[in-house]
Formats: structure tokens, sequence, C-alpha cells
């Protein structure tokens, strides 16, 4: 149980350092130096977050730090990951077709 609340917990903290800086690289970046410098700026401060929410993460929940409960707590947010992807992904396919059946 505290492998999936790891998992969870590790997620969010990366998705919330995602969350923060992706307004900071939209609308203060890429005017200025366009979507791929913008990103490459963006990238280290992400880096570092992941970095420290995998280092803090199992200290904080006390998990067993060998090799297989980290690697679940890392497949387990990937899973949250890809699950938000499919989830973002699908409910902008719905807005897309909707959009264009009230065009067209």
């Amino acid at each position: 149980m505290r492998i999936i609340a790891a998992a969870a917990l590790y997620f969010l903290i990366v998705f919330g350092a995602g969350f923060l800086l992706g307004p900071v690289r939209v609308f203060w970046l890429e005017p200025r130096l366009g979507e791929t410098i913008a990103a490459l700026c963006e990238a280290p401060f992400l880096l570092v977050a992941i970095i420290l929410a995998a280092q803090w993460v199992p200290r904080t929940l006390r998990l067993r730090r060998n090799v297989s409960s980290l690697t679940v707590m890392g497949l387990g947010a990937l899973i949250y990951v890809v699950e938000e992807l499919l989830f973002s992904s699908s409910r902008n396919v719905d807005s897309a077709i909707a959009r264009m059946k009230a065009e067209g």
C-alpha cells in the first residue's frame, strides 16, 4: 500500500512542478525565445524536481530502498502519467470533434 501512495505522491510532486513551470515557459519564455529554447530552459528545473522527489518520497513514506520497491514506485508513477495523457488527449479529441460538428 505504501508503494501505491509513494507512486501517487511522486507523480503529484512532479506533475505539480510541471504545472507551476508551464505558465512561466508558455507566457514568459516562449514569446521571447521560441518553443524549443523555452522547453530546454524548463527541462533542468523539471529534472531537479524529479530527482528531489525521487529521493524525498521514499524517505518520507519509509519505503524500503531496494531496487524492486523503487522500480514499482517509478512504474506506478508512470502509469499515472500515461493515464493522464490518455485522459487529456481523449478530452481534446472529443472537444475537437464537437467543434468540427458545430462549425460544419
